[in-house]
């Protein structure tokens, strides 16, 4: 038996054995490389380090005969045998032993092969393997920024098109900006799988792009990095989201993210939503969500993604006799119709494969409270129906089960689609889209609320000093010209994400133009800067015309909607909209 390396165990210990002859001999290129695989090993008694050496066996037990002796009488006096392959792998084998051996919880009857950040449990005793030290095969690419966002674009729209799951990852870390850096990401890609994609997000921030990884993939791996970054000493924070869970979209996954990254605000509470309603339109949409809010009916929010719906959503929450009650949402672009129905209306044990638990429905959870139904438009047709049969009836059964119960919520839905148009497609239902549109709120895009922009950058700013610890940060003019001038196609929740990302990446406390997001960037570095308040004061002067030609029509025919959409040449409903964004309302007799 002959040593490899020399080990400083706080228990007995013996030298670890060489492997045996089968074992593939190292690389030639390889040859100067030290390749070992670090474990963490806590028995009752305390926690300490140990490295296996690649061509090494550790027999691990508390007889005599163990290269590594842990005084536990639940384990044998040879236990567990550990064998560091060529390419850096942990081989795993229980020896016979009475009490077994458990992998991640799973007990092992044939060798097996444990990954880093796996956990190996013997008696009271924890082996955790930290990270394998191997020569790159290749350099691990990151993305730039501009190319992390188009991946993430595309990402989303093929995770909605083919309702398959995706996740994102945020690593931040100074270790990231140092001298060691780059070594630092490549040790980080081992625990990766090969089909994740990093990219670049700051200075010190790290994204991690995963097609078809789950939410509960996702907390393994969030895991394994934790433990690895930990082990090393490593101050980190991570922030994650997985489609469709905490986001229908790239900005909603991407805005979950970065609010686990950046924690829980130590000025708000977590429920509330951050805005603020400084456009005409807007202030009387609040003042129509409030009204609305003292009935118990559904109400459908309609307009684009990230314009405010959800934020709109929990004011008629918060201003409804519920308001004591919970505030639950569910996403509509589930993976799949059960998955999907699950969650809404509840299962009883196995209904689906017949291992999964019992679990209660949002309709049940949320009793005495509102569920905010996000992209209903995208509800699968069964799921349709058995939603429009509960809201007539006021009960429904869980999956697998025909026993009633009684549902006691409010309604509030969300979508970007005119569900009329889908009706009449065949892809919603007429039942539904009755129930659901008798009170429609229609949210204009940020683009039409140019008075809010600034406004709104300034409230989420105000969060990212205090999470962040920058009280210094501001914005530059040339930023603040750059965010009147884009279009913001996501609208809130873009210019929310924008905010934070420049939080995170600018490296001075004057947040310049080169810290937005590239797209935002690029689009106000195309543009003349003088020609800002042009384009606003035509706008301006365009919506004031048009509110003067509505006011004339509507007076001529004493504010008789169908008369004046014949004499404007406009659909009734059409007119009802543009009344809405004009702020126009019959005056009070």
């Amino acid at each position: 038996m002959n040593p490899t390396q020399t080990m400083s165990l706080p228990i007995e210990s013996a030298p670890m054995r060489k492997a045996s002859k089968s074992s593939r001999p190292a690389p030639a290129n390889v040859a100067a490389v030290q390749l070992e695989v670090p474990l963490l090993i806590a028995t009752l008694e305390r926690v300490f380090p140990i490295r296996i050496a690649f061509g090494s066996e550790l027999i691990v037990g508390r007889g005599p005969n163990a290269d590594l002796r842990l005084t536990d009488p639940k384990i044998a006096p040879r236990h567990l045998a550990l064998r560091a392959t060529p390419d850096g792998a942990l081989e795993v084998e229980d020896l016979k032993s009475r009490n077994g051996t458990l992998l991640n919880d799973v007990q092992l009857s044939d060798k097996s092969q444990a990954r880093v950040g796996d956990q190996i449990s013997i008696g009271d005793s924890v082996l955790l393997v930290l990270h394998a030290v191997v020569p790159p095969k290749r350099p691990v690419k990151i993305l730039s920024a501009p190319e992390l966002d188009e991946r993430l674009a595309a990402e989303s729209e093929r995770a909605r098109r083919f309702r398959r799951p995706y996740s994102l990852l945020l690593l931040r870390s100074a270790a990231l900006g140092s001298a060691g850096g780059e070594e630092l990401a490549q040790s980080l890609s081992l625990l990766v799988d090969p089909a994740c994609v990093w990219g670049t997000f700051g200075p010190l921030v790290r994204a991690l792009l995963c097609p078809e990884m789950t939410g509960e993939e996702l907390a393994s791996l969030r895991g394994k990095l934790g433990a690895a970054l930990g082990a090393e000493g490593h101050q980190f924070s991570i922030g994650y989201a997985s489609f469709p869970a905490d986001g229908v979209d790239a900005d909603g996954v991407l805005e979950s993210a970065l609010i686990r990254l950046s924690g829980p605000d130590p000025a708000r509470g977590g429920a509330n939503e951050e805005t603020v309603f400084l456009d005409s339109v807007m202030v009387r949409l609040v003042s129509l969500v409030e009204r609305l809010a003292r009935g118990d009916a559904p109400v459908l929010f309609q307009g684009e993604r990230g314009s405010g719906k959800g934020t709109l959503a929990r004011i008629l929450h918060q201003r409804s006799g519920r308001s004591a009650g919970p505030f639950a949402r569910v996403a509509g672009t589930a993976l799949s119709s059960p998955a999907l129905e699950g969650d809404l209306f509840g299962r009883d044990r196995g209904a689906l494969s017949g291992a999964e638990p019992a679990r209660f429905g949002t309709l049940e959870t949320a009793a005495g409270g509102t569920v905010f139904i996000e992209e209903i438009g995208e509800l699968p047709l069964a799921t349709q129906a058995k939603l429009a049969q509960a809201l007539e009836r006021r009960a429904a059964a869980r999956l697998g089960s025909e026993q009633v119960y009684k549902v006691d919520v409010r309604i509030a839905a969300a979508t970007e689609e005119d569900l009329g148009r889908l009706v009449r497609d065949g892809k919603f239902r007429e039942d539904l889209q009755s129930r659901l549109s008798a009170q429609t709120v229609l949210v204009p895009p940020l683009r039409d609320r140019t008075s809010e922009i600034v406004a709104l950058a300034e409230l989420f700013l105000a969060r990212c000093r205090r999470v962040f610890g920058r009280p210094r940060l501001s914005l530059s003019p040339e930023a603040r010209a750059a965010l009147l001038r884009y279009s913001w196609p996501g609208n809130v929740r873009e210019l929310k994400n924008a905010i934070e990302r420049a939080s995170l990446t600018s490296e001075t406390d004057e947040i310049r133009l080169e810290a937005l997001p590239p797209t935002l960037a690029k689009e106000a570095a195309g543009g003349d800067p003088s020609a800002l308040a042009g384009r606003v004061d035509l706008r301006s002067s365009l919506k004031v015309a048009e509110r003067d030609a509505f006011l004339k029509t509507l007076a001529l025919t004493r504010w008789n909607v169908t008369e004046a959409a014949k004499r404007l040449g406009l659909p009734r409903r059409t007119v009802i909209y543009r009344m809405s964004r004009l702020g126009l309302r019959r005056p009070t007799r």
